[in-house]
């Protein structure tokens, strides 16, 4: 029986130089959740020479890697195997050295038989380098400030040709261009469009600024304009740990004015009232409210702390049921949240500050607090409009 080896046939070999400490570096090659900021969105990671190993785990396209490490030279190279399920296995050699410049991270896979296979890495490799560079330097994450939304919540009831919008958000490229709800979204780029996944797999590749022609039907007629792509917003990122806590003590006051305004005038049967079987009461919508805060305070300890990734949990009616069996009252709700607001507040304080030396940090962490933020007020519109029609 003979056994198969890799033929080295062709290599990748990409170059980049990054302005980052080279511990900040080192780490983004060899810590689990530092690998998982820019290479995958999961992982397993015994890192060592001797007997390390490493399962890289990606979502969108269910792509999965198994490696062992075959060398290991701290801050000079990482050396490993790369089991991806194709006929060969290949090799991937991460070399840094040090510059005037800055670090300069040379990257070579080896052992590929197919032009196809290795074309794909190549595009692979410069994405995440590229993901790895700004991370370090900048803290941004190009898979969110490279994105484009059309922002549209659509009808999912529809069933006929297109895609009927139930929503446009206000300030996203959409409602820019006029597109309001009712309109059926017919075509964007000149190709057919069936779902909201749809349109976003055919923008993908677009970038903030870039413009494409959306074609919908409003009645019976049937429009073409011209839509220019939005980015997806990012708030101002904080210098420093200090500057972060005071910046979302005055946005979480503004959720808390806004809360308290659209429960105004609600009696307790009415936050009880369910306008539909799969839909949220109005104190069930606040619960909701008070689990996406508890995850966010969790998520930063984790993202200090290690190890990263949990699981959201804010939208399981089994939890929404037990914190409304225990703050029976929006009343009891609303301060729930708001003392959950002030042990987040209190979790930044606590900070180790050598943590904001690391931008990535600083920056994810930011967004993080955010869109708990946004989405808060998401779920206080709903409140609102659910207020007015139990009124009506």
């Amino acid at each position: 029986m003979t056994t198969q080896t890799a033929l080295t046939t062709e290599k990748i070999m990409q170059t980049v130089t990054i302005d980052a400490p080279m511990a900040h570096l080192w780490s983004m090659l060899s810590n689990r959740d530092d690998l998982c900021d820019w290479l995958c969105y999961d992982a397993h990671v015994h890192f060592s020479a001797d007997d390390g190993f490493a399962t890289f785990i990606w979502v969108r396209n269910e792509r999965h890697v198994y490696g062992t490490y075959n060398a290991i030279e701290e801050h000079k190279l990482v050396d490993m195997s790369w089991h991806d399920g194709s006929e060969w296995v290949t090799r991937v050699v991460f070399k840094l050295e040090e510059t005037d410049a800055g670090i300069t991270v040379t990257l070579k896979h080896k052992g590929f038989t197919d032009s196809d296979h290795k074309a794909s890495y190549e595009s692979f490799w410069e994405t995440h380098l590229g993901d790895l560079k700004s991370i370090l330097e900048t803290g941004s994450r190009p898979s969110i400030t490279d994105r484009v939304l059309v922002g549209v919540i659509v009808d999912s009831s529809y069933e006929g040709e297109g895609t009927r919008i139930a929503r446009s958000v206000d300030g996203y490229s959409a409602a820019n261009a006029g597109i309001t709800a009712g309109d059926i979204i017919l075509g964007v780029d000149g190709k057919s469009v069936n779902d909201a996944r749809n349109i976003h797999s055919i923008i993908g590749d677009k970038k903030p600024g870039d413009s494409v022609p959306l074609t919908y039907l409003r009645g019976d007629e049937e429009k073409t304009v011209d839509v220019e792509l939005k980015g997806h917003f990012v708030p101002e990122i904080p210098a420093n740990f200090d500057e972060m806590a005071d910046q979302h003590r005055a946005e979480y006051e503004r959720v808390n004015v806004a809360l308290k305004d659209a429960l105004d005038s609600v009696s307790a049967e009415d936050a009880k009232h369910k306008p539909a079987d799969d839909q949220l009461s109005i104190r069930e919508m606040v619960a909701r409210i008070v689990l996406q805060q508890r995850h966010t305070l969790e998520w930063l300890s984790t993202y200090a702390n290690g190890p990263r990734r949990i699981n959201g949990y804010a939208h399981e009616q089994e939890r929404i049921d037990a914190i409304l069996a225990v703050y029976g009252t929006t009343d009891a709700l609303v301060s729930l949240l708001e003392r959950t607001q002030d042990e987040t507040i209190g979790m930044i304080n606590a900070f180790d500050k050598r943590l904001q030396e690391r931008k990535g940090h600083l920056w994810w962490m930011t967004f993080e607090i955010w869109w708990t933020e946004d989405l808060a007020m998401q779920n206080i519109t709903y409140i609102r409009n659910l207020r007015d029609s139990v009124a009506a």
